[in-house]
């Protein structure tokens, strides 16, 4: 009988295999022979340890006429084919979370011709490294792969992939504007931005500046922008706002807003407000946009 070795392989869509080192057993003394330009076949072309068929071999020698050759049984590994799956991820505003949205995967060109329609690749889970705002890695968490030919691949994910998390962020509108801060806090860039804002509020019935403090949460302002272009804040929003209800009245007008979600005017309650050039009466059953302050009269 024929010995010989095969070298394992990573997959390559096809089943060929490459052999050597063919030993002779019992070969009479004297007599030379040698095997060459021997190919051979795994008897699957997926990832496998496969027994191996010779399909062609030529014998040469000084007395090859004489033995009649029987190989013995030989068996070799096709390897899964190593991919990295390159992404990209999706920006968001912060939320509070590190949860990642990927946008698009790229790894097609690393699998075996007529492999494409056979692989699927879905992420069900992504994160980013941090909840903050910032450009943060994002990494697969989980996913899902399907299709008759995955088994021959080994698939990993970049590693190096980053997005941000923005901030939230208030517009401030040029001139004279009502607003309420919908932010629970600004950056420290819009902390000084909003220093340089005229904002006045409602104290004691009298409209004062507030020169010194950082607005907060839900409090209601005149600012005056003298840029001719918005002024865009950023900050955190808040994350569990609390339900909004403008104020008791009295019998008085009151300068409020809802910071986060619209607010629909109900009956009973005038609305007034300030458009950029006059006051404008909301009628009931619209909303009062959140963010937007303005007086409230009930009646």
């Amino acid at each position: 009988s024929v010995s010989f070795s095969a070298d394992d392989k990573v997959y390559d869509g096809n089943s060929e295999a490459t052999v050597r080192d063919f030993v002779f057993d019992a070969v009479v003394e004297g007599d030379a022979l040698e095997i060459q330009n021997a190919t051979a076949q795994f008897e699957e072309s997926n990832v496998g340890n496969w027994p191996l068929t010779l399909t062609d071999y030529t014998v040469i020698g000084n007395d090859e006429g004489n033995y009649s050759l029987a190989f013995a049984e030989v068996k070799a590994q096709i390897q899964a084919k190593r991919v990295e799956i390159g992404f990209t991820a999706a920006a968001k505003e912060y939320d509070g979370t590190t949860a990642a949205t990927i946008v698009s995967l790229d790894f097609s060109s690393q699998l075996i011709a007529g492999d494409l329609e056979q692989v699927e690749v879905t992420v069900e889970q992504a994160a980013f490294a941090k909840a903050e705002p910032g450009l943060w890695r994002v990494s697969i968490i989980d996913r899902a792969i399907s299709g008759e030919k995955q088994g021959n691949y080994q698939f990993s994910f970049a590693d190096d992939v980053k997005a941000e998390i923005q901030y939230n962020v208030q517009i401030i509108p040029p001139g004279w504007s009502m607003v309420v801060m919908s932010l629970e806090s600004l950056s420290e860039e819009s902390a000084g931005i909003w220093a340089g804002l005229g904002a006045l509020a409602l104290d004691n019935s009298v409209m004062q500046r507030q020169p010194d403090r950082l607005p907060l949460f839900g409090e209601s302002f005149w600012v005056f922008n003298r840029d001719q272009d918005d002024v865009v804040l950023q900050g955190l929003k808040c994350l569990e706002p609390p339900a909004w209800e403008p104020p008791p009245s009295d019998k008085d007008w009151v300068m409020s807003g809802p910071p986060a979600e619209d607010y629909v005017v109900p009956e009973g309650v005038q609305v007034w407000i300030w458009n950029g050039e006059a006051f404008k009466l909301i009628p009931a059953g619209e909303k009062l946009p959140a963010g937007s302050a303005a007086w409230f009269w009930r009646w």
